[in-house]
């Protein structure tokens, strides 16, 4: 702020953005007169990480201007003034958001807005329901997203705006998705259970992915991770299901959520063996974690991030990964389709578009995304999260797609869910 104040004389006559012909945020900021880096801090913790944060101030005058694509800036506006010593509607905050808060996002529409802060007119929005992970404390949904929007930008030339919408299981973001323009210019970043078992499970998930979405590519795998208590645990996976059908229920077997990936891999698993494990679903992935490592639980289930620094400190022992191949990060880990063949099953992520987008587009958007994720930047960023780039053609998208929807309604099946 004191920067801002302090060159207010050259801002006034300089002007900020308005004349700035650049693609993006960053070639703005590099031609805008005042620059200002600054750290702030809210009580909102996860909206502050869902957000770009580019803001340009400009001297329109004796009235300081926004140009911000985080809107929260907003919510410091009066601190802002008093910093400055002007009055507070002396500040205004131009943003291409309004309304709502975290989840609750309505994403407007500005070309006159995006224009003056350097984006072309026609932008792509990527909508996704953000799920936040409270042990990795960044939410992998929202990386996965991120890295993905910032090399397809450079791809094709054109904004990339990320757009989260939780809430109801992934409904909200399928269903904004579904009811966009089919143009290309929205698109749907999803996690596997919010295309298949989602709408199993719940009643207001009225779509079919298969029919109101468009496939456009895989994007990246995430497998799963099984794990056992260090001393009270199985020494394997074959162990731990020779245990469970010796003394059926005796082997107390952990998972987040019911009706979650983690919790369903657990019910594929023995359903593929005919082990009886005892399989508790809890809460959250952290009250999982927390059982496996009191020893509450004698096996758990999760994605790795969650689960692997408790592997590392030697609190618990990896039994298998569910993974087609092996991957990096996993070295020594065994694969858990060579203890149960045909045991795959991965948390994924896709890219899809509305239903009707013409297959021009779906092909160019999928030959984008087949070299975004295969460039070495997108690898190196997505790997320590446990991501790990699939790409392919959209004839073997929808081929995954079909085939998952079938195992996962299997899984379902056997775990007894009834749609709530």
């Amino acid at each position: 702020l004191a920067a801002v104040k302090d060159a207010a004389p050259a801002a006034k006559t300089g002007g900020a953005t308005a004349e700035t012909a650049v693609g993006d945020f960053a070639g703005a900021f590099d031609a805008a007169p005042v620059r200002l880096d600054a750290t702030y801090t809210t009580a909102n913790e996860s909206h502050s990480m869902m957000e770009p944060h580019a803001t340009i101030a400009a001297w329109e005058g004796d009235q300081l201007t926004l140009w911000t694509s985080n809107q929260m800036i907003a919510w410091a506006v009066g601190d802002m003034a008093k910093t400055l010593g002007i009055p507070k509607e002396k500040v205004r905050v131009m943003s291409p958001y309004i309304g709502g808060g975290f989840g609750g996002k309505l994403f407007l529409r500005s070309d006159a807005l995006m224009a003056a802060l350097g984006a072309p007119a026609t932008d792509v929005r990527f909508v996704g329901g953000c799920v936040r992970d409270a042990l990795v404390g960044r939410p992998i949904h929202d990386i996965g997203a991120r890295v993905l929007g910032e090399e397809l930008r450079q791809r094709l030339n054109r904004t990339v705006l990320i757009e989260n919408r939780p809430g109801a299981g992934g409904i909200i973001s399928v269903m904004a998705t579904r009811a966009a323009p089919p143009d290309g210019n929205t698109l749907l970043f999803t996690q596997a259970a919010v295309v298949t078992i989602t709408p199993l499970t719940y009643r207001a998930a009225k779509y079919d992915a298969e029919t109101d979405l468009a496939p456009i590519a895989i994007v990246a795998d995430s497998p799963m991770l099984i794990v056992a208590h260090a001393t009270n645990g199985p020494k394997s996976l074959a162990d731990a299901i020779a245990q469970a059908k010796a003394k059926p229920d005796s082997v107390v077997f952990g998972s987040p959520a019911r009706g979650s990936v983690p919790n369903l891999a657990a019910e594929l698993l023995a359903g593929m063996t005919g082990a009886a494990f005892r399989i508790i679903p809890m809460s959250t992935s952290v009250q999982a974690v927390q059982a496996i490592g009191a020893g509450d639980t004698h096996m758990s289930v999760d994605g790795a991030p969650p689960l692997m620094p408790m592997v590392k400190a030697g609190r618990t022992r990896a039994l298998a990964l569910t993974a087609d191949r092996s991957l990096p990060g996993f070295e020594g880990v065994p694969l858990a389709k060579d203890t149960v063949p045909g045991l795959v099953v991965s948390g994924w992520f896709m890219l899809f578009a509305p239903a009707g987008t013409p297959a021009a587009v779906i092909e160019r958007l999928n030959r984008a995304v087949d070299a975004s994720v295969k460039a070495p930047a997108v690898v190196q960023k997505y790997e320590p999260v446990a991501l790990y780039p699939v790409g392919g053609t959209v004839a073997e998208a929808r081929a995954f797609l079909a085939s998952e929807k079938k195992l996962w309604a299997r899984a379902v099946e056997r775990a007894g869910l009834k749609p709530e």
